[in-house]
């Protein structure tokens, strides 16, 4: 995660604090060659919320392709995960999160991968493995003010 000031209760006594804020920190990333640093940047709500709703629209267009049954007993058409089609279905809805996560990743890092695409650049951050893109997009999203409850209430009982 960014290793940018203490987990800390601030009395906030001016709006100028929150102006304030970084809006760039570092994540680090273990690998068998060492540690590597990353610059990340915050993002936006708007930023965030853009490339999320990109996913859900790929999945929403997925989920009219899964095969579904009627279920006399709830009275509701339910996924049938009986279906030969099923796992491919699956498959696709993940490998839709993996790309989300991917790009969102590749948004808050400050350096970019080679390439003049997205999916150039996503190409050349698989070879980084998903965990650590995954850390990426974590750290990123902690940046932007999507803390996670733990630490908050770590904070304030300290």
């Amino acid at each position: 995660m960014t290793k940018k000031g203490k987990d800390k209760v601030i009395k906030v006594t001016s709006w100028k604090q929150l102006k304030e804020i970084g809006s760039s920190g570092q994540v680090y990333l273990n690998t068998p060659d060492g540690i590597f640093e990353i610059e990340i940047q915050a993002l936006s709500r708007e930023r965030i919320d853009e490339i999320n709703t990109k996913y859900d629209g790929y999945k929403e267009k997925e989920k009219k392709e899964v095969p579904r049954y009627y279920n006399k007993k709830t009275g509701k058409f339910e996924e049938d995960t009986e279906h030969p089609d099923y796992e491919k279905y699956q498959e696709r809805l993940r490998a839709i999160e993996s790309l989300r996560i991917a790009e969102l990743a590749l948004a808050f890092m400050v350096i970019k991968p080679d390439g003049e695409t997205l999916e150039e650049q996503i190409k050349e951050m698989n070879q980084l493995g998903a965990g650590h893109y995954a850390k990426i997009m974590e750290a990123g999203l902690e940046l932007s003010g999507f803390e996670l409850d733990k630490k908050v209430e770590a904070a304030k009982n300290s």
